[in-house]
């Protein structure tokens, strides 16, 4: 490379360079606006026709005041763009090329006096049966526990104190229950794992609180048909951005695939000869075949064709400026969330409106016509028919939509919903009269009392029935509202108390499953 090039050669040549590398058109005519700034300056500044460091160090001096003697935020747009434009012309009168390094910010040690410890501790996460991801998120939630360390002067776990334990608790308030719940879990873990290996004499694990986040909280927002319609058609197929996205909503919305999946994809896994879609779950790991419908098949070819980048990647979907790296989950929900902008969709605030509400749409309409539960599983790749049920929730605004104060089975006098205090009022006044007396608050009898009667009805005539309680108890559990058999299976000691004759029926048939202290949930 010739080093004396004239100024405006080595602009033209690092134009072509950029054009080589298959920058956006965009970012050379922003690159070109800066190099005519450039020149301008050199031809006040009466200097050679020649580029040298000297000469980029006083432009970016004198034009913008770079470097700063004291820095107190990030740099401007226009500085960064001048920072660039500087660089890029001294590495191509050095080099005659250049690549394009994408800035990393540096990761801090920050298990620095702790390095032994965190080590093992990932040799054990990473030996576990647990998909990379899982393993990956336990070593950040240690991380962020050591952040909070570092805060409060604490540089080893040796030092750690139930009080240092309390106030990162009381840090995670106000946030997800469920994330909470997750980062207090893995540290939990975490100090049994060093009280086990010697590493700390003390088991913290005691001073770490067990955190009840329901499940499934998270209602996703329903999807019309004619929203489907909208989002879809407002999508610009005509540009090589708008075929991708395109492609990627219908594997999403018509196959209910996760977006992790389809970020992953790869051209191997497109079976052009047997219309199928064959992969490797990324969060089970299961493998699953999707059929290749006619419209996913010719979307993706149309993006094949004219709106893939030409690039030697393996993966399916690329990013639409060089270099052209696979598209990641993240730009996947901006693709759903800038498409709902053009359309004008908004959904209700509070519930969840991501890439994965489109699955759940998917489930919705299977559910609608009448697929059991266990082919939804099967369907939507799901390892149990228990990671499905999910999908049964009911959408709260649609119920409050749909029922009419003047449809309530109860009414109160002024034509709404009767207040539960009006109800124990009536309650109240009804046990008087039938000379029934009342122990005070919080002794009873209470209406919630007739739950328990009615439950242990049901068990003392099935058991009198010769009824199988295996098969029986998980009914009631339903017709309860149970989430699970933990708050049922209780009603069986009571009513063994009730009827004792029936007590070594229970011992002997349902002994392993009677809980053994009373109490009802």
């Amino acid at each position: 490379m010739e080093k004396n090039l004239p100024l405006s050669g080595l602009i033209e040549g690092t134009l072509k360079e950029l054009e080589r590398l298959q920058y956006t058109k965009a970012y050379a005519r922003h690159f070109r606006h800066e190099c005519e700034e450039f020149s301008q300056f050199a031809e006040e500044a009466d200097a050679d026709d020649t580029f040298s460091e000297e000469l980029g160090a006083k432009f970016l001096k004198q034009r913008y005041n770079y470097p700063l003697a004291q820095q107190s935020g990030p740099l401007s747009p226009k500085v960064r763009a001048a920072i660039r434009c500087v660089r890029r012309l001294g590495e191509y009168q050095l080099y005659g090329a250049f690549v394009r390094i994408r800035e990393v910010k540096p990761e801090y040690n920050w298990s620095a006096r702790d390095t032994d410890i965190i080590e093992a501790y990932a040799q054990s996460v990473q030996t576990a049966d647990n998909s990379a991801a899982t393993k990956k998120l336990r070593i950040h939630h240690i991380k962020l526990f050591y952040d909070f360390m570092g805060f409060r002067g604490v540089e080893k776990v040796t030092q750690i104190t139930p009080e240092l334990i309390s106030g990162y608790v009381l840090s995670l308030q106000g946030g997800s229950l469920v994330y909470a719940k997750h980062r207090l879990s893995t540290l939990k873990y975490f100090f049994r794992f060093i009280h086990a290996n010697g590493y700390c004499e003390t088991d913290f694990s005691y001073a770490v609180p067990r955190i009840k986040a329901p499940k499934n909280q998270n209602v996703p927002a329903l999807w019309s048909k004619d929203e489907i319609s909208r989002l879809m058609e407002s999508i610009d197929r005509g540009s090589p951005s708008g075929k991708r996205d395109y492609a990627v909503l219908s594997l999403a919305i018509q196959l209910g695939i996760r977006i992790s999946d389809i970020a992953n994809l790869k051209l191997e896994n497109l079976k052009w000869e047997r219309k199928e879609i064959e992969f490797s779950q990324h969060k089970t790991g299961k493998r699953v075949i999707y059929p290749m419908l006619n419209d996913i098949g010719w979307a993706v070819i149309d993006y094949l064709r004219y709106g893939r980048p030409e690039s030697s990647s393996s993966y399916l979907f690329l990013s639409c400026n060089a270099p052209y790296t696979n598209l990641q989950s993240g730009s996947m929900s901006c693709i759903l969330y800038r498409q709902m902008q053009r359309c004008g969709i908004k959904k209700r605030e509070g519930t969840v409106s991501g890439m994965h509400s489109l699955r759940h749409a998917l489930a919705r309409s299977l559910l609608e016509q009448n697929t059991p539960l266990s082919v939804l599983a099967d369907i939507m790749g799901h390892a149990s028919v228990v990671s499905a049920s999910p999908y049964v929730k009911v959408d709260i605004d649609a119920i409050d939509n749909a029922v009419n104060p003047q449809d309530y089975f109860f009414r109160a006098p002024d034509g709404g919903l009767y207040d539960t205090h009006s109800i124990y009022a009536v309650f109240r006044d009804t046990l008087w009269k039938a000379g029934i007396s009342h122990g005070g608050r919080g002794k009873g009898p209470r209406v919630h009392d007739f739950r328990h009667t009615f439950a242990v009805h049901c068990l003392e005539k099935w058991l009198r029935d010769g009824k199988e309680l295996t098969s029986a108890l998980p009914r009631l559990s339903a017709y309860l509202g149970h989430n699970d058999l933990t708050g049922t299976e209780r009603y069986l000691r009571m009513t063994s108390a009730l009827y004792p004759e029936i007590t070594a029926l229970l011992d002997q048939k349902y002994g392993y499953i009677i809980p053994k202290d009373g109490g009802v949930a």
